[in-house]
């Protein structure tokens, strides 16, 4: 990894992400997510993949939706939450870069990148 990648995971491995739009003023994020995204993406089961995904926000209500999700996150400690919390609704979870996916091209009808977009140079 290269030091402004390290710095990210290490921001990310010691702050709780997951707890941002969970509740309190954030879940007005979370809602308008969801009633945007709902507008727009294929009807399930779409196959999506949720680029910087985290500990799995977005990817939980939209496997309970029917879609098929899998996350890339370059955090460790995120994509292990995603992976013990989420594997009951389906949801698949890998360590990865934005930069360099290991997905191959057309293989997911959806990619969602909400969050990393600030980190990309």
């Amino acid at each position: 990894m290269d030091d402004a990648l390290d710095d990210v995971v290490r921001h990310y491995e010691n702050d709780t992400e997951e707890d941002r739009i969970a509740s309190g003023f954030g879940q007005l994020e979370l809602l308008r997510t969801q009633e945007i995204l709902t507008r727009h993406l294929p009807a399930a089961p779409a196959r999506i993949i949720d680029v910087g995904g985290a500990t799995g926000i977005h990817a939980r209500w939209l496997a309970e939706a029917g879609f098929l999700v899998h996350i890339v996150d370059v955090t460790p400690r995120h994509v292990a939450k995603a992976q013990s919390d989420l594997a009951a609704v389906g949801v698949t979870a890998e360590v990865g870069d934005a930069r360099a996916l290991t997905a191959e091209s057309a293989t997911y009808d959806v990619v969602l990148m909400l969050g990393p977009m600030y980190h990309l140079p």
